[in-house]
């Protein structure tokens, strides 16, 4: 987006809450497609501006309920991105149409009770792999998929960060993304200022060259082993490196 094109969405979109519905292809790393087309600035830029509501969906139905989500949000702008490459299989809604869920609202998917990992995006299926390995430890793990970046579920954050050890943040964007968005929830509300350990995991600050996005996701270190591991090395467990090498993801 060339600098005339961002100003346009800052003055001509934003600041006049014009319903315009922005959806991002091509979002995260997109293996045979080159530097050139990563989507993975668009979070940082986009939930800057005021009245932008920003969300990810973790999947094809996710997908299909922020689409409606979109098209009923009345007051502002907003912004959704979805990956290339093919769906994972999930169960489609009735009659193929989404359903406009609540702004601002995410979803826990699996409850525990030490270590909550929160996932903003396509890292789902990766997060949900990782928790497998991690209470293959021993350690009751919470799984979380945010859906939104802004407005951000504050009242899920601030549940996590209370009632859970460790806090760790996933998503194939830059520095600056969701994170970013928790982090700073976290600190106003005094929540780092006690025992809580806390880890957002984002793409490295740099380009990454062409190879699959299976690969690539290796070598950002976010894939369900670097996740499990940065899980892990905040407890006192032993680690059997057997359980990762039984990961697929």
């Amino acid at each position: 987006m060339p600098p005339w094109g961002y100003d346009q969405v800052a003055h001509d979109v934003d600041l006049q809450k014009l319903l315009v519905r922005f959806a991002l292809d091509r979002a995260s790393l997109v293996g045979a497609n080159g530097l050139t087309h990563c989507g993975t600035f668009d979070t940082t830029f986009m939930a800057c501006f005021p009245n932008m509501v920003v969300m990810a969906p973790s999947n094809e139905t996710e997908l299909m309920h922020m689409i409606a989500i979109a098209t009923t949000i009345d007051d502002r702008p907003s912004w959704f991105r979805f990956p290339r490459g093919n769906g994972v299989g999930s169960i489609l809604p009735n009659n193929n149409k989404g359903m406009p869920l609540e702004v601002g609202k995410g979803k826990v998917l699996k409850e525990g009770s030490k270590v909550a990992l929160v996932g903003y995006g396509t890292m789902v299926q990766s997060y949900v792999a990782a928790a497998k390995v991690v209470e293959a430890h021993g350690i009751s793990t919470t799984v979380a998929d945010a859906r939104f970046c802004k407005p951000l579920d504050g009242p899920l954050m601030m549940q996590l960060a209370r009632e859970h050890e460790i806090l760790i943040t996933v998503e194939e964007g830059f520095i600056g993304g969701f994170g970013s968005y928790v982090s700073h929830f976290l600190g106003l509300n005094g929540l780092l200022d006690g025992n809580l350990k806390w880890r957002a995991m984002t793409l490295p600050n740099r380009y990454i060259e062409h190879e699959s996005q299976k690969d690539q996701i290796q070598i950002a270190g976010l894939s369900s082993n670097h996740i499990a591991a940065t899980a892990l090395s905040l407890t006192n467990i032993q680690w059997d490196n057997r359980l990762f090498l039984s990961m697929q993801i």
